[in-house]
């Protein structure tokens, strides 16, 4: 049974939100766009949600870099809103200390709590705008903290500090995409599960009969493709989060069983008769390999991964996501699911 995967992958490095490097296994390759045709957007203060931006400030997205989203763009905007503690913490202090602390991410409690709401308050946005949020596809999306997996990272950002000073204490909630891929133009957040969303832009693997993964694009043959990401600790509690050696068969199947569940939520070509869901850590999850030398962090999000193989671990080509997958021959020789 799979679990634990060594990946074998360049490793592209994303700075998103002054916070966080983001480290997404996905090589670049460009994506060819037509040049793009429609007017830049009238210019304004702030944008807005289902805007689109194409700079970076620093390590932030750029607010004012307003582009067409029928261009290629680097951010779709998913969600604006303030932290509800930012009155109290300016009160206490001045803006421009306040939005140095929270830029810089150090510890700290102001930090602490205020990217505690950020945190569910940007992945919220981000369910919302792709339909991953409400009881049309189950409430349990918002209690796992279920995320998509793609070529792209929830990006939280403040505006320029100028801005933050003169009164602008709002955080922008986006979708951030690899700066070597960009979004297609005339696709947005919201098609990405959409049956003209590009195959190659999905996360798909080659599983090794040594228990390592290597990356494949999704419109090359492969073994595997990565579906959706949860929290375990939200899932089964703060006991069942312990260092990744020390999970049992049962919390393995326990896991999948869940990724089970979820990916038949949302996968047009997920079919039990010919294919399962299955539940992995990568080898380069800091919070899991911190389990080593501390317990675990109440608070703190323990994603697993979603992965889905053929029952026979055979070949495919194609999109699981969308139903568009072809089921062919020639396996690497591994153990069977």
């Amino acid at each position: 049974m799979r679990r634990t995967v060594l990946l074998i992958a360049i490793v592209v490095t994303v700075a998103l939100t002054g916070c966080t490097t983001v480290y997404i296994p996905l090589p670049p390759r460009q994506v060819v766009t037509p040049e793009p045709v429609e007017a830049a957007p009238e210019s304004r203060a702030t944008p807005g949600i289902a805007d689109c931006l194409d700079e970076m400030n620093g390590l932030d997205s750029d607010w004012t870099s307003l582009v067409p989203c029928t261009a290629p763009h680097l951010y779709d905007v998913v969600g604006i809103g303030e932290w509800p503690g930012m009155a109290e913490a300016i009160a206490q202090s001045d803006p421009g200390t306040v939005f140095s602390t929270i830029v810089a991410a150090d510890s700290g409690e102001l930090v602490d709590r205020y990217f505690s709401w950020a945190d569910d308050f940007c992945s919220t946005a981000l369910r919302e705008a792709v339909g991953w949020s409400g009881p049309e596809i189950g409430n349990s999306f918002n209690a796992l903290w279920v995320m998509p997996v793609g070529p792209w990272a929830v990006d939280r950002s403040l505006a320029s500090r100028a801005a933050f000073v003169a009164g602008e204490h709002r955080t922008l909630c986006s979708l951030g995409w690899l700066e070597s891929t960009r979004e297609p133009a005339e696709l947005t957040v919201r098609d990405v599960f959409s049956p003209d969303y590009p195959v190659e832009m999905r996360d798909c693997w080659i599983y090794g009969d040594d228990d390592t993964i290597e990356f494949s694009w999704c419109d090359e043959p492969h073994t595997d493709q990565t579906i959706l990401s949860f929290d375990a600790r939200a899932a089964f509690g703060i006991d069942f989060v312990k260092p990744m050696d020390q999970l049992s068969d049962a919390d393995w199947q326990t896991a999948s069983g869940v990724c089970d569940g979820l990916v038949s939520e949302v996968a047009l070509g997920f079919d039990r008769s010919t294919m399962y869901a299955w539940a992995s850590i990568f080898d380069d999850s800091p919070e899991w390999e911190a389990l080593d030398r501390y317990p675990p962090i109440d608070g703190a999000r323990y994603f697993m991964s979603c992965l889905v193989s053929r029952n026979d671990n055979g070949l495919m080509r194609g999109d699981v996501m969308t139903g568009a997958v072809d089921l062919l021959g020639g396996a690497p020789g591994r153990e069977s699911a």
